[in-house]
């Protein structure tokens, strides 16, 4: 059953002895602390009633912030300095690496207008953790040449996401933990992400209705009840790549049948917005057993003539089947 309502889509070495000299401070870079435009909708209103515990917590972290996640970095981190020749160079570790990301997220929740303010040993400025944890000139160098991928390497003809190419290690080894670490309930959906983003690239987007508005796209399958994020799909724009399969699909239709591949042939419940859904693609989910129901454009191709002239009011339903 086909339903129009009149919603619209959302497509839219040392520590440091002596005090750090703020008169010659580098900048933090505005995106430091950026958070996805996706955040959690189980928080209280009242921010005193969500806490986060390291005891409940890790465990669930450490699913996918593992040491294979963290042997990535180290190694293509020491490829990068290698190949640069940073001078006096050490070579890092994986529990080096876990405390420069732990001091890179805890700055995001300690805010200070400079680099060198976390470091500084004034009374009225100072955070000691972050002098306990790692000498400032360490985790500069380190945060200078972290790098995820081999420059020397590289090869765009045979990338499978060439655009992608500096982040596709860490992509593709999230997107298989995500998959492999949770078995969906029946129901799942489909949406995109925004992720705040400023910078220089030819695929950021303008949502307006998303509360970043700027930045770059993700498609996403989650599962409804809990919103895990089962895989995803960044989209560059016109190298987005999706399964060979569908290619002869329309371009958003390509987009579900690459997330949903996994998932196909299980008697899974897929939801969609009008932004997705078409009767074309619902066709196509019913040979895969798989069902889908959502809202529909009338302007969409098999839909019925008398959709494209009928005038809904607020709140009114029309269905056809």
């Amino acid at each position: 059953m086909w339903t129009q309502t009149d919603s619209t889509s959302d497509n839219e070495s040392d520590i440091v002895a002596e005090d750090i000299d703020l008169d010659s401070q580098v900048p933090r870079p505005v995106t430091s602390n950026v958070v996805s435009e996706s955040e959690s909708d189980n928080r209280s209103e009242n921010d005193s009633d969500y806490s986060f515990t390291s005891e409940d917590n890790m465990p669930l972290v450490r699913q996918f912030i593992d040491d294979g996640y963290m042997q990535i970095l180290v190694t293509e981190t020491y490829k990068y300095a290698t190949q640069t020749n940073v001078p006096v160079w050490k070579p890092t570790t994986i529990d080096e690496m876990y405390v420069s990301v732990a001091v890179i997220l805890l700055q995001s929740i300690v805010n200070k207008p400079t680099y060198q303010m976390y470091w500084t040993k004034r009374a009225k400025l100072a955070t000691s953790i972050f002098r306990e944890v790692l000498p400032f000139k360490r985790f500069v160098n380190l945060k200078k040449n972290l790098h995820f991928s081999d420059n020397a390497t590289n090869n765009a003809e045979s990338h499978p996401q060439p655009k992608l190419n500096k982040v596709w290690p860490i992509e593709s080894y999230l997107s298989a933990k995500f998959r492999n670490s949770c078995v969906p309930e029946r129901d799942v959906t489909i949406d995109e992400s925004l992720l705040l983003y400023k910078g220089q690239q030819g695929w950021i987007q303008y949502l307006l209705l998303k509360r970043a508005r700027f930045g770059i796209k993700t498609f996403m399958l989650c599962e409804s009840q809990t919103g895990y994020v089962l895989s995803l799909i960044i989209y560059v724009g016109k190298g987005t790549t999706f399964e060979e399969e569908y290619k002869d699909l329309p371009m958003l239709s390509q987009t579900v049948m690459t997330l949903m591949q996994p998932l196909l042939n299980m008697g899974y419940c897929l939801t969609l917005d009008n932004y997705y859904s078409s009767p074309q693609l619902a066709d196509f989910l019913l040979t895969k057993s798989t069902d889908m129901y959502g809202t529909v454009r009338p302007t969409r191709k098999e839909m019925s003539p008398s959709f494209r002239t009928k005038k809904l009011k607020k709140g009114e339903v029309a269905a056809f089947q």
